[in-house]
């Protein structure tokens, strides 16, 4: 008996102390201090700024982290403001591919995103310069494999689901004089099976300003390809019609 309640007792203790550990895993552990070694392979990855203000470890109930105030900076030949925008993102993290030294992201999550697509007189957007080293854009330059350079870029997209709430596009086209934007607000999005070699897909939802019509679209993408060549887009959806 006495044995008994000295096993319980220990095992209680162990019980505690995981979970103790759980709960202070993520203050003791700081991604922060880290951020001198991702953020430069994200940077080279975009070929675009990249600053984060606060990443916090999270262990429960979810294995993953969670991203404040995320800035992507825009090309400087478009804009010195920022592309993309996140106040607030969570990565979720599956443990068992773990064990076998692999990371397998399960779902990221954006709130109230917003992005900024700018739109050139000669039809060029900003978007389409992502992931491209500027030196290699002037004649002469040394060829290199888009592949490559893109490859950690997919890395980061690999996900089985990807969800965006509140999300805000600012569209703005410079092509006519003068030039005219409209934006799309309250957007909600979800992806399913955003990796290499697999055909994604999509549901998106939101509002057209400042014309104040409901937006509405399902579809697939893909296979996904490291140079963002996709074979197949294949989408269907309304403007204007509510329900």
């Amino acid at each position: 008996m006495l044995v008994k309640r000295k096993f319980m007792v220990g095992l209680g203790l162990i019980i505690v102390l995981v979970i103790v550990v759980i709960l202070f895993l993520p203050v003791l552990l700081d991604l922060n201090r880290y951020r001198d070694r991702y953020l430069p392979v994200l940077e080279q990855a975009l070929q675009r700024p990249v600053d984060v203000q606060d990443v916090r470890l999270t262990l429960f109930p979810k294995l993953g982290f969670r991203v404040q105030d995320l800035t992507i900076g825009d090309d400087p030949a478009f804009s010195p403001k920022a592309f993309v925008t996140i106040p607030s993102a969570e990565v979720e993290i599956q443990w068992l591919p773990l064990l076998r030294r692999h990371i397998q992201v399960e779902h990221v999550r954006l709130q109230d995103p917003t992005v900024y697509v700018i739109r050139t007189p000669d039809g060029l957007l900003n978007m389409a310069t992502i992931g491209k080293d500027p030196a290699l854009q002037h004649p002469g330059a040394a060829a290199a494999n888009p592949a490559n350079a893109l490859k950690p870029l997919f890395g980061v997209f690999a996900v089985e689901q990807f969800s965006m709430t509140g999300g805000s596009l600012q569209y703005e086209d410079r092509s006519p004089e003068p030039s005219r934007s409209f934006h799309l607000e309250q957007l909600e999005l979800v992806t399913n099976s955003v990796q290499l070699g697999q055909t994604a897909s999509l549901h998106l939802k939101g509002m057209v300003m400042p014309y104040q019509l409901p937006l509405e679209m399902n579809g697939r993408f893909g296979p996904l390809q490291s140079i963002f060549d996709l074979p197949m887009i294949d989408l269907a959806g309304s403007v204007g019609k509510v329900g």
